[in-house]
């Protein structure tokens, strides 16, 4: 209930991050009610989840994005993701039924496959000795959030994550990204294209 009131007090158009697993007494069809009450507050839902949770805020629709990884894009999908086409097509097929507007599908070592419906772009992280992994994905979505805040295009938007996403990986235990890290692997990233 208080959460509910904290997301009716976002101002209208607001992103809102659903990530991680499903905290204990909630459900699915918690979280799909949710869903459609942010909607309805006229928030961007942006859903970095797995399993039976992403499924249900796929089928509700109407996100802004989701960032399923290649084993979750052929869950959701049905399809067979063996070459990049094979996964524009997937994720395509995802935003043609309005189930999200933009999809990334992240690629661990090969990056991220950015998609909207007439667009793709891949970014490649530049190669880094890596310290830990984890909150790699949670510093690449809040990274793309502040693109997206920002009106950034596309590749703007997925270059911004990997940089971030990259610069977690050089930081000790669960630390999130350094802001100069992101900057300067997010330049090398520009200048490499």
């Amino acid at each position: 209930h208080g959460l509910r009131q904290k997301v009716a007090a976002l101002p209208a158009h607001s992103l809102l991050v659903i990530s991680g697993s499903l905290p204990p007494g909630m459900d699915v069809a918690d979280l799909v009610d949710f869903i459609v009450f942010a909607k309805q507050n006229h928030l961007r839902c942006v859903v970095d989840s797995s399993g039976p949770a992403l499924a249900a805020a796929v089928a509700e629709g109407g996100l802004l994005l989701i960032k399923p990884n290649l084993s979750e894009l052929a869950e959701l999908t049905g399809l067979v993701l063996d070459s990049p086409q094979a996964i524009i097509t997937a994720a395509r097929s995802l935003i043609a039924k309005r189930a999200s507007k933009l999809v990334v599908v992240s690629m661990g070592p090969q990056g991220a496959l950015a998609i909207s419906a007439d667009q793709s772009v891949q970014v490649v992280p530049p190669p880094v000795k890596k310290l830990s992994t984890v909150g790699a994905g949670d510093s690449m979505v809040g990274a793309m959030c502040l693109k997206l805040a920002a009106s950034a295009s596309l590749e703007e938007m997925v270059r911004y994550g990997v940089a971030a996403g990259t610069a977690a990986t050089l930081r000790h235990g669960t630390q999130l990204c350094d802001r100069d890290e992101t900057q300067k692997l997010y330049q090398q990233l520009v200048s490499a294209t």
